[in-house]
Formats: C-alpha cells, sequence, structure tokens
C-alpha cells in the first residue's frame, strides 16, 4: 500500500483542516478511506457512542491535491483504509492556524516501526529558505474482511426531504433547547414548514420555520409521493439534543446548502453541501 499527497492552495489546506475540525468533535476516532478519485472521512455508529448513527463525508481528491498517488491493498481492490483519531490530525495541522501564507502540505502513508500518516507543513520563514513542521499521525490499517462495515448505508425512501435555514441558528435553538430537556422532536412537511420541540412537565416549546425548499423528488429515494397523504402531514422523528447540537457544528464548513431527510419515528439524515465536500449525517430515532 502506498499513498501521498500534496496540497498546494491556502483555502483547501483550511478547507481541510475544516472538515477534519467537524469530525474531531463527533468521535475520537474516524476511518480515512483513501481511493483513486476520492478520500472519505467515516465515523460507525460504535465510534459515534450511539447505535444507529454514523457519519460519512466525501471529498473529491482533485480539488484539494495538486499531487495524489495512491495504490491500494491489490489492483483489484485499489482501495486503503485507515483508523485515526481526528484530534491527532488537528494537532499536524494546527499550523495552519496560524499562517496566511503555508506553500504546502504533503501527506503520505509510512511505516515509522507503527504506520503512520506523516504530515509536511511548508511555511515561510524571515530567511531565504522555507520551515518544515513533520507531524506523524499513528494509524491502523482496516484488514479487507472489515471494510464493509465502513460502507455507506442504504438509505430507505424518506417521508419528507426540506432545505433548511442556516445550521448557527438551529444550533442556537437546540443548545437552548437541550438545556431545558434531553431530546429534540424534528418535524417538517411537505408544504415547506420545519419545526424544533421540546416537550417538558410544564410546558411545551417549539421554534417554527416557514416557506422552506422542498427538496426534489428527483433526487435519489427521498420523497415517496402518495396521493392519500395530506402535505400539511407533519413528519417527526425524536433526537437526542446534545447529538443533534454536535451535528450541527458542521457550520465550520460553511455549507451551500444544507437538506434534511425524515422518516417518520425512525430517522434523521442531513447531507451538506460545500463545494467539492459532501457530508452526510444518519441519525436513528430515539424512543420516546
Amino acid at each position: 500500500m502506498k499513498f501521498r499527497g500534496k496540497m498546494t492552495e491556502l483555502t483547501c489546506m483550511k478547507q481541510f483542516s475544516s472538515v477534519v475540525q467537524t469530525l474531531k468533535g463527533l468521535s475520537r476516532l474516524c476511518v480515512l478511506r483513501l481511493c483513486a478519485d476520492r478520500f472519505h472521512f467515516i465515523i460507525s455508529p460504535e465510534n459515534m457512542g450511539q447505535r444507529g448513527a454514523m457519519v460519512w463525508c466525501t471529498l473529491d481528491q482533485t480539488h484539494f491535491f495538486s499531487e495524489y498517488n495512491m495504490k491500494g491493498v491489490t489492483e483489484e481492490d485499489n482501495e486503503i483504509y485507515l483508523e485515526l483519531a481526528p484530534d491527532m490530525l488537528i494537532k499536524a495541522l494546527n499550523s495552519l492556524k496560524f499562517s496566511q501564507v503555508a506553500k504546502s502540505v504533503k501527506i503520505k502513508l509510512t511505516n515509522k516501526i507503527h504506520p503512520c500518516l506523516t504530515f509536511e507543513v511548508e511555511l515561510p520563514s524571515t530567511a531565504m529558505h522555507s520551515r518544515i513542521c513533520v507531524h506523524d499521525v499513528p494509524v491502523n490499517t482496516i484488514p479487507r474482511r472489515d471494510w464493509p462495515d465502513y460502507r455507506p448505508p442504504d438509505l430507505p425512501r424518506f417521508d419528507v426531504g426540506i432545505e433548511v435555514p442556516s445550521l448557527k441558528t438551529l444550533r442556537g435553538v437546540v443548545d437552548r433547547m437541550k438545556a431545558l430537556q434531553p431530546h429534540v422532536i424534528m418535524s417538517a412537511n411537505k408544504l415547506g414548514s420545519m419545526c424544533l420541540k421540546v416537550n417538558t412537565d410544564t410546558a411545551s416549546i417549539a421554534m417554527h420555520f416557514r416557506d422552506l425548499r422542498i427538496v426534489d423528488a428527483d433526487q435519489g429515494r427521498r420523497i415517496l409521493d402518495n396521493d392519500e397523504e395530506n402535505e400539511e402531514d407533519m413528519f417527526s422523528v425524536r433526537l437526542d439534543a446534545k447529538r443533534l447540537s454536535s451535528v450541527l457544528t458542521s457550520e465550520l464548513l460553511h455549507p451551500r446548502r444544507v437538506l434534511c431527510h425524515i422518516l417518520d419515528d425512525q430517522m434523521l439524515h442531513m447531507v451538506l453541501e460545500h463545494e467539492d465536500v459532501l457530508m452526510h449525517y444518519c441519525v436513528t430515532a430515539v424512543s420516546a
């Protein structure tokens, strides 16, 4: 197995760092799946600390890397799966926070007693020569027999899909609600209405959003048209408020748009779209 990549655009470096920062807030471990044309970050249900939750993020390597060379396990299985800690990745990328003129970031798979992803961050200096900051991030290689555990799940047909408002706004609402109750109910209908609600022993508190864009029914397995349904009917899912709040920290990515799909009483699926980054969150409902 071999991997070597080089980023030379500062905006791409910072975007990559934002993706990793988002993952760090969700789990202490993630899986990096390297393919010839794309690479993926995956968080399994076990690492989310909640049964049935999963995150997968797909990035186009041509957008991020000016150089990208990889050789998988075999010619037939030309992929590499690595388990690593997002907080270790963030430490390797910390030097980007304080530099507006980083020249490049090189990433390569190395073997230094233990398999590592080695990051070489090239920074300018006051002298004629550049400074190179080197960080080794320990990784565990995942055998082929376990690869199916990290494939994206087969999504069901959802009852409703909408484009949601600002993640920052949603997180502010959820953070206030989680102080009152550990669970939040998210509801939406096919008229573009969405509601976040908590029920306490003494009150029911709700925030309503109107005139949201409905996701086109042709976009995958997202909406099942049914002539017998009333478009005003609300489809709901009960979620862990703390988990939902951590998911909404993805505002760091500044997504172009955020789609929310609900399967009544069963599942929430959120999709964040930003240039050449596509991040999915799949969370099962919490029983009442």
